[in-house]
């Protein structure tokens, strides 16, 4: 390692971008170059994986570096919630959120009189922390413009819309788009480029870039999904319910992938943008950078749509991409197999901006492991989502158990690396002890709450008995 010091550091992430669907994880036709290249200098995780599910549970455990599912559901931040922001200000250190993430900033309840709009759960306070933040407005249901849209025409049967008033409001804050700049994902990362002209003399900040995209609706510039499904003319499922994959014709199920992997294009080529001004800036000299996603998004694999809670069980959501830049390394890349989950972005953060950790979270710092590959990390990982699912992973084999036991729901048990071992029964019964018994010992390191606890004993006291 060079003799280099980190001055600043830089998140981004970028909401339901799956791993498998970047070149440098191993995707052969979808056009990720400047990931690709980025990754290929940088220190890039291949086992790493969600913590809480889904969205904000996930930027809450960014924020603090505990698992929140533990505790609580899907929800505003607390008093007792201390973000990392307020460590950096104590050692004398800025901090800037840029976000078209709807959640992050909206705060609010029916209004009088009125129900509950689907799709309107809006959490709001996870930027109240930061020395600063600006909200680029008009992401997929951000109640942002109030347009006329009756004569815009839906894109498909009203049937494949996950919910109608959410995506129509979608339609009032795009109308207006003439350019791919117009686009969401390039105003942030334009925004974010601008702000680190703005700030690059200035050491000792945190910029975290949270990008929505590519998130659904899945509408991008329709160039971007003609690389992949090019002479399309069929209905347009861009916004689909979560659920079976049949609701979708073959034609129209490859077309929406071919919207999602055009939003994927549209999402690096400005990120690429953003990595670009850093170095120009001379900050990737001196600045630690991070890109990760929050969790993935089934696109009719195991014959489901979307991430409802049965699909955290499966590797095309729980896995992620995490890739970190450490100037110290001097661009010489290489591939880890530590178990990295978002909880370690916090104190990873704190470390190399010279501020101190709270004692007793759940997140390690990143940065031994940066300077060697060797040093030691944990042996499992644990994630879920509250009152619903717990699971846990070593590396090749992932567990997860059903907290509720929905209609219909069971435990799964997967082998990442030889995928046959899962259905030698033998094999299968011993990793199953095995691995109940380490989230067990988890969760019992972790002091997670007695409810949760004695959900997970009885999900894997029914699993032993064959539920």
């Amino acid at each position: 390692m060079r003799e280099r010091e980190i001055k600043n550091t830089v998140i981004v992430i970028a909401d339901t971008l799956r791993r498998d669907h970047l070149g440098l994880y191993g995707n052969p036709w979808i056009r990720t170059p400047h990931l690709d290249a980025f990754g290929a200098r940088s220190v890039v995780f291949d086992r790493a994986i969600v913590g809480s599910f889904a969205c904000m549970p996930n930027r809450q455990d960014c924020w603090t570096g505990c698992y929140s599912y533990l505790d609580g559901p899907w929800r505003s931040l607390s008093d007792a919630d201390i973000e990392f922001p307020i460590y950096l200000e104590q050692a004398g250190r800025r901090s800037m959120l840029i976000s078209d993430q709807v959640h992050m900033f909206i705060q609010s309840a029916p209004r009088p009189g009125h129900a509950a709009r689907s799709g309107s759960a809006y959490n709001g306070n996870y930027h109240r922390a930061f020395t600063g933040w600006e909200h680029i407005r008009g992401q997929a249901h951000d109640p942002w413009r109030t347009d006329s849209i009756e004569d815009v025409p839906l894109p498909c049967d009203p049937a494949k819309i996950k919910f109608m008033d959410s995506f129509r409001q979608h339609q009032r804050n795009t109308r207006q788009r003439q350019r791919e700049e117009d686009y969401s994902a390039p105003q942030v990362f334009r925004a974010a480029a601008d702000w680190a002209e703005r700030n690059h003399t200035k050491d000792g900040f945190c910029l975290v870039v949270d990008c929505f995209d590519p998130h659904e609706p899945w509408d991008p510039p329709r160039y971007y999904a003609e690389l992949y499904d090019p002479g399309y003319r069929g209905e347009e499922v861009g916004y689909p319910p979560y659920g079976p994959a049949d609701i979708m014709s073959p034609a129209e199920l490859r077309h929406m992938r071919a919207l999602y992997a055009g939003e994927v294009t549209m999402v690096d080529r400005w990120l690429g943008f953003f990595l670009e001004k850093l170095d120009y800036l001379g900050l990737l000299d001196n600045t630690l950078v991070a890109i990760t996603s929050d969790h993935g998004h089934m696109l009719g694999e195991h014959g489901r749509v979307g991430k409802d809670p049965d699909t955290l069980f499966y590797p095309e959501v729980a896995r992620v991409p995490l890739i970190v830049w450490d100037p110290r390394l001097d661009g010489q890349g290489r591939r880890d197999n530590a178990l990295a989950q978002t909880i370690d972005l916090c104190p990873t953060i704190l470390d190399a901006m010279g501020a101190q950790a709270p004692a007793g979270i759940h997140g390690r710092s990143l940065l031994p492991r940066l300077a060697d590959p060797a040093a030691p990390w944990r042996a499992h990982a644990i994630f879920g989502q509250h009152g619903q699912s717990a699971h846990v992973y070593d590396g090749e084999w992932q567990f997860g158990v059903p907290l509720s036991w929905r209609a219909g729901a069971r435990p799964v048990l997967l082998n990442y690396e030889r995928p046959a071992l899962a259905e030698d029964p033998a094999t299968a019964e011993m990793a199953r002890a095995r691995l109940g018994q380490a989230l067990r010992e988890q969760l019992a390191d972790l002091r997670a709450p007695e409810m949760l606890r004695s959900q997970v004993d009885a999900a894997l006291a029914a699993t032993r008995e064959g539920a």
